[in-house]
């Protein structure tokens, strides 16, 4: 998983500039002032999918600046998490659009991303910072599910209300 993973980092820091600037319209829902961050929010998305599928990861000493140090951090760790946590902003656009089923898909494969990291342990960092993507991955499906449930509401209230009579006599 380590290569898409690495890809999808590369994407964001590539990226962030843009991503930052459309971060306030997209989490309304508003993809059209920012599409070239909304593109590399999708082609990240698709990258973590695309890692997640994968049975294991094998992240820093492939794709890391190769210098492990004995300490509580790592960067390219923190880099891989950031860029997890980006994907917030495309699952905001999701529920914002209406689109919940989207937004807990993402959060599936970023809940698989965040088992990866923790499983790796090939640095303490890794492994914390995979159990923080791991709670923020839950939340957002909770997030997503009571969203569907929101729309399943308004849709029953909708069917509801055109099967009323024009009149009561």
């Amino acid at each position: 998983a380590g290569e898409h993973y690495a890809k999808a980092v590369e994407l964001f820091y590539a990226n962030e500039e843009n991503i930052k600037k459309g971060t306030v319209a997209l989490r309304k829902g508003d993809a059209t002032n920012s599409p070239i961050a909304m593109k590399a929010l999708e082609e990240i998305r698709a990258h973590i999918g695309t890692g997640a599928k994968q049975a294991s990861m094998n992240y820093l000493v492939k794709h890391g600046s190769g210098k492990l140090k004995v300490s509580t951090q790592q960067e390219d760790v923190t880099r891989l998490g950031r860029t997890a946590d980006v994907l917030d902003t495309l699952a905001d656009y999701y529920i914002a659009s209406k689109r919940p089923k989207d937004a807990e898909a993402l959060y599936r494969d970023v809940f698989a991303m965040g088992r990866h990291m923790m499983k790796a342990r090939s640095h303490l960092h890794m492994v914390m910072y995979g159990q923080d993507v791991i709670v923020s991955a839950l939340r957002g499906i909770a997030q997503s599910i009571n969203a569907e449930k929101e729309l399943d509401n308004l849709d029953d209230a909708a069917v509801r209300e055109r099967k009323r009579p024009l009149h009561d006599y």
